[in-house]
């Protein structure tokens, strides 16, 4: 299973919850090398080395530092031996078979830690896998990708929080908006049956029981008794995927009735662009673009 989206959208909250199922394993950390475009699809596209796949690899994707500094990467998944294995496999089978080769790599470094917690799957959630899901899916004929989407004024609220990321809040729509678009690209080319397009507004406080419901059918959860089936994951998301925990609308909470007002006219314009791009997302984009309209109505009734 992956999970991706913009970043800052509620990817590893959604994997928390399917790595209770008792099929996926949860990989602890965004892996990356097999779905950022510098990565293995650049590869398979010519734009990337061997070389340079292979250094990052060893590099950046084995061990580097999180948006809050934190140490992430393979490291902390697998032994160093694992990942040489892998790629000794790799290397000299992809001149003849690029895809075969590219989709045991993935299997060698993921599946161990899935046989370690003797589960028969994964669930992964870097950022990419929905830009990249069709050529992961191509590579991985049995995976589904599910595509989380957020707000991108809570997303902006978010990211300009960070030391790297832009300063303003239209700039972090803006960022939003990029890596949504991309994400939206990839969606749009996945077959129905293996996509899943969920609103992390809903999960958690909109639609909580309706939008758990399409993830469980999504998994294949049988509907007789799923309580029971799953025990798990229900209560997981009962406990600990919540309006409580989720900080939603966070970007009101700092911005004045005029920033406000600002924002939202300059999201409506984001939100129409996308909207006119007719991708998977397009019915949430509708509804964020009414809550953005509908925005200066609600401040001018609150005044009154």
């Amino acid at each position: 299973m992956l999970i991706g989206g913009t970043g800052r959208c509620g990817t590893r909250a959604l994997a928390s919850i399917v790595g209770q199922h008792s099929r996926y394993r949860r990989i602890h950390t965004e892996c990356n090398f097999h779905c950022s475009p510098q990565a293995l699809p650049g590869l398979l596209a010519g734009a990337v080395s061997m070389e340079s796949f292979l250094e990052d690899l060893r590099g950046r994707w084995w061990e580097r530092r999180n948006s809050y500094g934190k140490p992430s990467g393979l490291h902390r998944r697998i032994p160093r031996e694992t990942l040489e294995a892998a790629i000794e496999r790799f290397e000299p089978a992809f001149a003849a078979d690029p895809e075969g080769a590219s989709s045991r790599l993935i299997r060698d470094i993921l599946d161990p830690i899935a046989e370690a917690a003797r589960k028969p799957s994964w669930v992964e959630m870097s950022k990419h896998n929905v830009q990249a899901a069709p050529t992961l899916l191509g590579l991985l004929p049995d995976a589904k990708v599910i595509h989380i989407i957020r707000d991108g004024r809570d997303v902006a609220s978010s990211v300009v929080a960070l030391n790297w990321a832009p300063e303003t809040m239209n700039e972090g729509v803006d960022w939003w908006q990029r890596r949504l678009s991309a994400a939206e690209q990839g969606a749009a080319a996945v077959p129905a049956e293996r996509l899943l397009v969920l609103s992390f507004e809903d999960l958690v406080a909109n639609d909580r029981r309706r939008s758990f419901e399409r993830l469980l059918d999504f998994l294949a959860v049988p509907r007789l008794r799923r309580r029971h089936r799953e025990p798990e994951i229900h209560a997981y998301f009962e406990e600990h995927f919540n309006l409580e925990s989720a900080n939603v609308s966070r970007w009101r909470k700092d911005l004045t009735a005029d920033e406000t007002q600002t924002l939202n006219a300059y999201f409506a314009t984001v939100l129409e662009g996308l909207i006119a791009a007719d991708t998977p997302g397009r019915p949430l984009f509708e509804r964020f673009l009414d809550s953005a309209n509908d925005a200066p109505a609600r401040a001018d009734a609150a005044a009154v």
